[in-house]
């Protein structure tokens, strides 16, 4: 089994997790969403390569993971919908709403 560089991917996880929220902040969903799953994906192999002991940072970690995969799906949900179309309106709404208007 191949040994990871835990310092590295720690490194890692922050530069994503900063680049996350600048890009968050910027409004640029999709490169929000995609620095988020990559500092939760690193932070989880961090988990996983790290002794349980159950301790605060663990718990602390796993909240950064679930906190980070919840905002990438949200902001994938709002990037999905700002590239849908709007079905178009029914004929009588378009009568109705510009109507009036008399002989003059």
């Amino acid at each position: 089994m191949q040994s990871i560089d835990l310092d590295s991917v720690r490194r890692l996880a922050a530069k994503a997790a900063f680049a996350a929220i600048e890009a968050d902040q910027q409004g640029d969903h999709v490169a929000a969403a995609s620095s988020y799953d990559e500092a939760a994906n690193n932070l989880t192999l961090v988990l996983e390569s790290e002794a349980a002991d159950g301790g605060v940072d663990r718990r602390t970690l796993e909240g950064k993971v679930t906190e980070y995969r919840d905002r990438a799906e949200v902001l994938r949900n709002k990037s999905l919908a700002s590239t849908l179309p709007s079905p178009p309106k029914d004929e009588e709404e378009h009568q109705t709403a510009g109507g009036g208007g008399g002989a003059g």
